[in-house]
This record gives structure tokens, C-alpha cells and sequence, in this order.
């Protein structure tokens, strides 16, 4: 859904399959292109660990850092 809003706000974003994430195997075929390239981008940056962790839940910490990255991105910081 990120992938979907940046391109309408103007966010260029490179996809590209890549395996950024150790874990990008469990990353859902129709996904891998868009987590690359918000991930190329800086607008998600996995765990920290290598991994993304496609299958879990996302927390409320890791939707408003998205978010806040993505607002940054568009010039929205105020």
C-alpha cells in the first residue's frame, strides 16, 4: 500500500528484485519488487538484523516510522 501511495505523490522509487533482506524468500511474489524498492529508497529499513519479516504483524512503532519516512520523502515534515 506505501508502494502504491508513493508513486502518486510523486516518490521515485526503482523497483527492482533484489535480495536485500536474508529473509526475502517469504516475501510474497506480488510484494518483492515494491520492498525493494522502498527499501532502495530508505522508506523501510527491515529489522536491523538482515531480516524483514514479511510474516509478522507490523507494530504501531514500525507503521509511524513508515509513515514518517514517507512524509519526509514528499517534503510533509511540518
Amino acid at each position: 500500500m506505501i508502494y502504491s501511495l508513493t508513486g502518486k505523490k510523486a516518490i521515485v522509487i526503482e523497483s527492482q528484485k533484489k535480495d536485500d533482506f536474508s529473509d526475502m524468500s517469504n516475501v510474497s511474489d506480488y510484494a518483492k519488487d515494491s520492498v525493494a524498492g522502498l527499501y532502495k529508497r530508505g522508506l523501510v529499513s527491515g529489522t536491523g538484523d538482515g531480516t524483514y519479516k514479511p510474516l509478522n504483524y507490523v507494530t504501531r512503532a514500525e507503521a509511524a516510522q513508515i509513515l514518517y519516512n514517507c512524509l519526509n520523502a514528499i517534503g510533509g515534515e511540518n
